[in-house]
């Protein structure tokens, strides 16, 4: 009976934190990082994501705790200025030779995964869903985490299991102040914050693995197509594994002073097919992806545009996914049957530093 309780007070814990801790998708965005580790090309980027693997999971849910409890940081943390002035504190103030070095890269990463994933996953897959199944972005994340967590037994973590009595141990607190104090940012309270909304993410966590055992039939029900689809899906766990992992060795590019190219891919891939031609669908849209935020002013539909098999332009819409690192085609009538379209992003195409590309970019889908 006293295991119950706890079980049961765990669980009114984790719910007391409210929608945005418990319903943030946590073990999927853990999940999905945890395939970009696997996915990482580049062999020193891949050894210390490897040696700190637990760092960068439990940092892909971070954003989230500043929004759990009333927290203030969480919007703010999920988005391009936070990263650009974590990546400037990481090497001016700390630089290689510093002991927790690694450490900070890792969280880092696993903080900037979040954030991206979010784009794509909310973007590609939620509105899959939406169309498929009515369900609602909390219907997938809090539910697909109760799935996932019984499909995948990501229950036992060794990340959460190392959180236990100190859900802050593997979060740089310490370190974080400083780069929210450099970025002006208006949180006096900010360590307090962070350490109260680690122990909501942390009871969230627990509160899953108590509640998914009964709940992952009912969202089974609800969102057939979603259940069925989360892992293999566009914008879904596999995928993410590896847009993340191109994204990462992109950023580890920057923190290295590398110049890298601003789009770093493209869904579908070059040559690869759209799944649906019919206009109104997800499945028809074109996607770029953006190692920095792109400068939203410089996209217009003569500096990034779609070209059909006659060489005309495709009348379509642009989608910002929240204006950071994802830009979105969605053609405005259904796309001729068994047809090339080409891609061209142009070079004038700036950052939010207001850089230019310097070069076209260009690829092209087919339609099916």
């Amino acid at each position: 009976m006293r295991k119950l309780i706890c079980a049961i007070a765990v669980a009114a814990a984790a719910l007391a934190a409210g929608s945005a801790a418990l319903a943030a998708g946590g073990t999927l965005h853990m999940f999905m990082s945890e395939k970009a580790v696997s996915n990482v090309s580049d062999p020193e980027l891949k050894r210390l994501l490897e040696r700190n693997r637990d760092i960068v999971l439990w940092a892909s849910w971070y954003p989230d705790s500043g929004y759990a409890g009333g927290n203030k940081y969480g919007e703010y943390s999920h988005w391009s200025e936070f990263h650009n002035g974590y990546i400037d504190y990481i090497r001016n103030d700390i630089g290689p030779s510093h002991p927790e070095y690694e450490r900070l890269i890792a969280h880092l990463l696993g903080a900037m995964a979040h954030g991206f994933e979010d784009q794509v996953f909310d973007h590609l897959f939620i509105e899959k869903v939406t169309e498929a199944d009515g369900g609602t972005q909390d219907d997938v994340d809090r539910g697909l985490d109760m799935v996932c967590m019984g499909e995948h037994g990501r229950n036992e973590l060794s990340a959460a299991a190392r959180l236990k009595g100190n859900p802050a141990r593997l979060t740089p607190v310490s370190h974080l102040e400083k780069v929210y104090e450099k970025l002006g940012a208006p949180w006096p309270d900010i360590r307090r914050q962070m350490i109260s909304g680690l122990r909501f993410l942390y009871l969230a966590f627990e509160g899953t693995k108590i509640l998914h055992k009964n709940e992952s039939e009912i969202v089974r029900q609800k969102i057939p197509w979603g259940a069925a689809n989360y892992m293999q899906a566009p914008g879904g766990v596999e995928h993410l594994g590896r847009l993340t992992a191109l994204y990462w060795e992109a950023r580890w590019k920057k923190l290295n002073d590398i110049p890298v190219d601003l789009v770093f891919a493209t869904y579908p891939e070059n040559g690869g097919a759209l799944i649906s031609r019919r206009a109104g669908t997800v499945d028809s849209s074109i996607n770029i992806f953006f190692s920095e935020k792109y400068d939203q002013s410089s996209i217009t539909p003569e500096t990034v545009f779609v070209t059909g098999p006659n060489g005309a332009r495709i009348d379509g819409a642009f989608h910002w996914s929240y204006g950071h690192n994802m830009l979105q085609f969605r053609p405005a009538a259904d796309l001729p049957a068994d047809s090339r379209f080409d891609v061209t992003v142009k070079d004038s195409i700036r950052d939010m530093f207001g850089a230019p590309m310097g070069k076209d970019y260009t690829f092209h889908v087919l339609a099916p």
